[in-house]
């Protein structure tokens, strides 16, 4: 992006920045810049490189390892012509700049693919996983997943505590919200009997509840909204906020109240600085697509990654709280 190199003269070539991907798909490429680009990452470098005959991973993970402008790293990869060089370069990148491994070809079904795709034979998944667990890089599944991580490695206050607060407008997303966090193995735990006393000073929204999950019933005003968060964040049970905010409901507040947006994001910026726990939500679930799009770029600029749904936003902060457990 840095100086206009790009697949095609129509292809937008994106602001540059501190992202690096390589490739064994030129599309994956093409859509990592893209995509990545539209959920707020920049790119130093995007290199689609086939079947490495003549660059192969190794080598190109070597120049991503001395490239000053590159601080994080993501590849798709199918196979290598010298796996024991790759893995020797995996494990000298890894502890000095993050990187994220997605690997095609897991199944018997898709290492066929592979072999006609880059003469990739299929990849041993259990050596692969020893490799990240030894090397400390992360394990991807998906383009959805690598640039969702990468966007909270890049913009979440530095973590591995893996306890969670969630806060939520209504009753339901507050059960699965729940759900998607713990199944990922995080834990959403009970509050200090300290906080529980702060919120029976307030808290008597019929239908809502505040022992975390916090259900805050619909009838959340910003005054309460301040006070629910720094009860959470000053919580020594608690190392990170969720906040579930869906513009099914937000929509018409932010439209009907003047300044409604620019005081929860004041309120957000505050929060983040003063208590130095990470921040995230989500903005999902609602038919207003375009403005969930403009709305979770918003928040990204004030250093809140927001996410299309909850599994999303599990999966991203339990990539992030391990990557900060394995590099402390």
């Amino acid at each position: 992006p840095k100086v206009g190199i790009r697949n095609h003269i129509e292809q937008p070539a994106g602001e540059a920045g501190n992202v690096g991907f390589i490739s064994q798909s030129g599309t994956h490429a093409i859509n990592f810049s893209l995509y990545g680009a539209s959920q707020g990452l920049k790119i130093s470098k995007a290199i689609s490189f086939g079947n490495g005959v003549v660059l192969d991973s190794p080598d190109l993970l070597e120049y991503l390892l001395q490239d000053d402008e590159t601080t994080m790293v993501g590849m798709y990869v199918e196979g290598s012509r010298d796996d024991q060089r790759l893995f020797d370069v995996i494990k000298r990148l890894a502890p000095r700049k993050p990187l994220l491994i997605w690997r095609g070809g897991q199944t018997a079904a898709g290492s066929r693919a592979t072999a006609s795709h880059t003469g990739s034979p299929r990849q041993d998944g259990a050596v692969w996983a020893s490799l990240c667990r030894q090397s400390g890089a992360l394990e991807i599944q998906s383009l959805e997943e690598m640039v969702d991580t990468m966007k909270a490695l890049q913009h979440l206050k530095p973590s591995g505590g893996q306890r969670l607060a969630l806060v939520t407008l209504t009753g339901g997303p507050s059960v699965v919200s729940t759900d998607a966090f713990t199944k990922q193995g995080l834990e959403i735990p009970t509050l200090t009997e300290a906080s529980y006393d702060k919120f029976r000073a307030f808290f008597n929204i019929v239908g809502g509840s505040y022992r975390n999950p916090v259900d805050m019933g619909m009838n959340q005003t910003p005054e309460h909204f301040t006070d629910i968060m720094r009860i959470l964040l000053e919580d020594s049970n608690i190392d990170a906020v969720v906040n579930d905010l869906p513009l099914t409901f937000l929509r018409r507040r932010i439209e009907r109240r003047p300044g409604y947006q620019e005081q929860l994001f004041n309120t957000l910026t505050e929060l983040r600085e003063h208590y130095g726990k990470p921040l995230l939500a989500v903005v999902g679930y609602s038919p207003f697509e375009k403005d969930e799009v403009d709305f979770r770029k918003a928040l990204l600029e004030i250093g809140v990654p927001a996410f299309h749904n909850f599994e999303r936003a599990a999966c991203a902060y339990r990539q992030v709280s391990t990557y900060h457990r394995s590099h402390p």
